[in-house]
């Protein structure tokens, strides 16, 4: 029984080496040649365990069209910012499951200064993106989550650090952009513009390298909203046009009868960086003064077809329909704010 067994596991490899060499006989030579694929990773030095993060290197800067920092930043994956024009100063972050609301559950670093606000958690808790010029931003790295204990509760979203430029040698940078928009809804029909200019200066002297830059960012915007009124009751009405019948995100019928104005966004900023090497360590520190000046400018009157009726000083009214005419839809806003930054790392 024991030899059968073994004759036949014989007799089966006969079968399959035969087989083997008619197939190859039966076939033309192939050739051997096969190219040559190679696969190869980079690890982040920065980080000695595996982290989900997004890095941007000098390469990938220059593929993007840049006017400030957000737009380095917006496009990566897992990431919005709000931001409804060039140089609006409520750009919010989110990431990944933190909406754009949740201000405080995102860190924003820029040289390792923070430029984030965790005391407010709305459309006003933006970071200070403005207080880095995109034009002197080396590396931006974007760490996705609550993964470091580097970084406190507010990292649930992530985080996102910004390395600016260190000079190398003497050198001079200087860099300018136009930028210009038609808007055109609900009787606003007009082009707003805007522009943007940075120059800098830094050199080394020895193991000390300095660094000084000016940037300036004027734009105007389209308005950001819109007047409207329903139903109510009013007397003693003077007619006068200016109302454009319409409906309203929820399909209601509405009149519209202003919007809340351009806003002329102005915003300046000086910067100041001093570098120190030890051996393969380097101490920077950052002094940053920004100004910045907003001025929201009176509600375009608007003509409608057919015409719309006022009714009366503090009531518009079309045919049958009147509402009450809000006194902040016929004023303008001013606001100037300043904010300073230094860190050392």
């Amino acid at each position: 029984m024991h030899f059968i067994k073994k004759r036949g596991i014989f007799h089966l490899g006969l079968w399959s080496l035969a087989a083997t060499v008619q197939f190859t006989l039966a076939e033309d030579p192939l050739p051997t040649t096969i190219e040559e694929v190679r696969i190869w990773g980079e690890q982040n030095a920065q980080h000695r365990n595996t982290t989900p993060d997004s890095i941007l290197t000098p390469d990938d800067l220059v593929s993007i069209n840049v006017a400030t920092t957000e737009d380095l930043v917006k496009y990566e994956p897992s990431l919005v910012i709000r931001r409804r024009f060039i140089g609006d100063a409520n750009g919010t972050l989110g990431i990944r499951g933190s909406n754009m609301f949740q201000t405080a559950r995102s860190m924003v670093f820029a040289d390792g200064v923070p430029l984030h606000y965790l005391l407010q958690s709305r459309w006003n808790g933006a970071p200070r993106w403005t207080l880095v010029s995109a034009s002197e931003i080396a590396r931006v790295e974007v760490l996705y989550g609550p993964f470091s204990a580097e970084y406190s509760g507010n990292a649930m979203g992530g985080v996102v650090l910004i390395e600016t430029a260190i000079p190398q040698e003497r050198e001079f940078h200087m860099d300018a952009s136009l930028f210009s928009q038609t808007f055109d809804d609900y009787g606003f029909d007009d082009s707003v513009h805007g522009y943007k200019g940075f120059m800098s200066y830094g050199d080394t002297l020895g193991d000390l390298s300095f660094y000084v830059s000016y940037n300036r960012l004027q734009n105007q915007s389209q308005p950001q909203s819109f007047y409207y009124g329903g139903g109510a009751s009013g007397i003693d009405a003077t007619p006068v046009t200016g109302a454009i019948a319409g409906d309203d995100s929820q399909g209601n019928a509405r009149l519209y009868f202003g919007d809340t104005g351009v806003i002329d966004s102005t915003t300046d900023n000086v910067k100041f960086k001093v570098g120190y090497e030890f051996g393969d360590w380097v101490a920077l520190l950052n002094l940053a003064y920004e100004q910045r000046n907003s001025v929201a400018d009176s509600p375009i009157p608007m003509s409608a077809t057919p015409p719309a009726i006022l009714c009366g000083p503090a009531m518009w009214c079309r045919k049958d329909s009147r509402f009450p005419f809000p006194p902040a839809a016929s004023t303008s806003a001013n606001w100037t704010g300043r904010a300073c930054r230094r860190g050392c790392v």
